[in-house]
């Protein structure tokens, strides 16, 4: 865990020394769009405290996957249409956000 942390930051900084700090600002923006869905579904799913029969865990289950697939849409469609971030460190940083379950293979 701690690595990969290591490993995002010092990424993070090599970008801002190569493209500057709209592209830390874009790959950072596209970090959160990626976590920020998932943390609400979390969120979502384990705030029930009694226990649930199986339809009402599925029914759960589905509105939260729903919801977040909405939410990274529209965050996703906001943040294209800010003219502000820059598109490609924009989805990179999404995309590491999607991947990062794959590097504990990699590290």
């Amino acid at each position: 865990m701690r690595l990969r942390l290591l490993f995002r930051l010092n990424f993070i900084l090599i970008l801002g020394w190569a493209y500057g700090v709209q592209a830390i600002l874009s790959f950072i923006v596209g970090n959160a769009i990626g976590v920020l869905p998932g943390l609400l579904f979390g969120w979502l799913f384990l705030k029930k405290t009694r226990p649930l029969v199986a339809k009402q865990v599925v029914k759960v289950f589905y509105y939260g996957e729903a919801l977040k697939w909405i939410i990274t849409g529209v965050l996703l469609a906001l943040a294209f249409s800010w003219q502000a971030m820059d598109a490609c460190f924009l989805l990179f940083g999404f995309i590491s956000s999607q991947t990062q379950w794959f590097t504990n293979e990699l590290i």
